[in-house]
């Protein structure tokens, strides 16, 4: 008479429904968790080191720019003159992103005798208005550069929602400090690309063509940014 087997010797098949969605929550979870414990700053201590000593170099010019800038928002009773929004850093970190609120979007009356006569001037003059603009509403993240939340070139600072939508590179962008020159604006699939390429082959020479190519762009659009021709040319 032969003994029949044990409960302890039976072996149950797992349950494949119950496996799959265990690893499928475990993939999540690994996916969403922060690089900070794993992952070091893209750029490193030299990138950290070239932002403290460019800002701080140019802190007399831009400081001044600042306190100008300030002032005219004030004079022209502008409020709240500096706003502040919370977007997500390096690890995941939150940090309340500051920018100056400056005047209305400049009109053809703005621009006074001066103003082309054809349209598509005017528009152009309006866009050279609009770039300087943007260009002194940033001016308060430069202070955020010195305090180690952004970095001069990164990835464009996002809301926590954005991130969330980034997906597969949502590590990538974890792993740098936003960038006061950015990468890209909205979270879209052609910019989460962009973050996994600058994360993964970040360079000096990167940094520079960034920057390079975000002062070609102001120069390159509206009268303001071209030189006047001198009397006699053609």
């Amino acid at each position: 008479m032969s003994a029949q087997p044990s409960s302890f010797d039976r072996t149950e098949p797992p349950d494949l429904d119950e496996k799959s969605a265990f690893e499928s929550a475990l993939r999540r979870d690994l996916a969403r968790a922060p690089p900070v414990a794993y992952e070091a700053h893209v750029g490193g201590p030299a990138k950290r080191a070239f932002d403290l000593v460019v800002t701080a170099f140019l802190l007399p010019a831009w400081g001044l720019a600042l306190l100008l800038a300030f002032a005219w928002a004030l004079e022209r009773g502008v409020a709240p003159i500096v706003s502040l929004d919370t977007r997500v850093g390096y690890g995941g970190r939150t940090f309340r992103l500051m920018r100056l609120c400056l005047d209305r979007p400049a009109s053809k009356q703005d621009v006074g005798d001066e103003a082309p006569a054809d349209l598509s001037a005017v528009a152009r003059f309006k866009g050279a208005r609009s770039d300087v603009r943007r260009v002194l509403e940033r001016l308060p993240q430069l202070i955020d550069v010195l305090r180690g939340t952004m970095s001069l070139v990164g990835p464009s600072p996002l809301t926590r929602e954005q991130v969330e939508h980034l997906r597969s590179a949502r590590r990538a962008y974890l792993s740098a400090r936003p960038g006061v020159i950015g990468l890209g604006g909205e979270a879209s699939e052609e910019n989460s690309t962009l973050y996994r390429a600058y994360a993964a082959s970040w360079s000096f020479g990167a940094d520079f063509t960034i920057m390079s190519a975000a002062l070609r762009g102001l120069r390159s659009r509206g009268r303001l940014w071209q030189p006047k021709p001198r009397k006699g040319s053609p």
